[in-house]
């Protein structure tokens, strides 16, 4: 299995979802700009062939994220862009572009149904898959409702409710047992972590192509597997399976 790494590429977000994991509405970076070619060449380091996962905040509002893209997937690598597809109308150059999508519909972000759609119809559906983002059980029904709309529509479907975990357990394989063997995340300003919670240590950093692997095997998970406060590490499983099975591959 590839490893995936979670390239945590911008400080800014046009939203302000209370749920935020990384907390952007109250530590939103203008300034910081995370370093693509230092990235790479990390990259050609360690994992010549990976899954990578660009995602922020939110990726559309990085200058030149086109060109990035580009490079990584001459590098070799598979590219899946996380969004929350407002921005996307402005960035025709990404439409067609040779990348999976993972499509945040966040149910406080004040987006109707419609306006999701719109957004995303530019990009080929089998390359699309929506996840519907929230809180609490009201939104859980509603969401529930929501989910004949994008299946008809033939759009790939999952949701997480934050007080209630993901929908799409099923696809989760072994990732508790040995968390590195799946996930990196790479912060903006080049850390390297094998959780979401950076509290859990720092393996290296990519400006200095460095990498512990001995955390690898020593590297204990303080979440209890299967559990909502596992959800969002579990996320390259899962949206990596899903993606697997639009594409035919499983």
């Amino acid at each position: 299995m590839k490893k995936t790494i979670t390239f945590c590429a911008s400080g800014e977000c046009n939203l302000r979802c209370r749920y935020c994991i990384v907390k952007i509405p109250q530590n939103q970076d203008h300034v910081s700009q995370f370093d693509f070619s230092a990235a790479r060449a990390w990259m050609d380091t360690h994992y010549k062939n990976a899954n990578i996962h660009i995602g922020g905040g939110e990726p559309l509002m990085i200058s030149g994220l086109a060109g990035h893209i580009q490079n990584l997937i001459d590098d070799g690598h598979d590219v899946t862009v996380f969004t929350n597809t407002t921005l996307l109308p402005s960035h025709p150059e990404l439409h067609s572009m040779p990348v999976c999508w993972q499509c945040s519909h966040h149910y406080e972000s004040g987006i109707s149904y419609e306006d999701f759609f719109a957004n995303i119809a530019p990009l080929p559906k089998e390359r699309v898959l929506v996840v519907r983002l929230f809180w609490g059980r009201d939104a859980e029904q509603n969401t529930l409702a929501a989910e004949e709309m994008y299946s008809n529509a033939g759009y790939a479907f999952s949701w997480l409710n934050f007080k209630g975990g993901y929908r799409n357990y099923q696809y989760v394989n072994d990732f508790e047992k040995k968390p590195n063997k799946h996930l990196l995340m790479v912060g903006l300003h080049g850390d390297v972590h094998n959780c979401s919670n950076p509290n859990f240590g720092t393996l290296g950093n990519t400006l200095e192509r460095s990498l512990d692997v001995s955390n690898f095997e020593t590297f204990k998970c303080r979440k209890q597997p299967g559990l909502a406060d596992c959800q969002a590490c579990q996320s390259a499983d899962i949206f990596q399976e899903m993606h697997k099975k639009l594409k035919g591959e499983v």
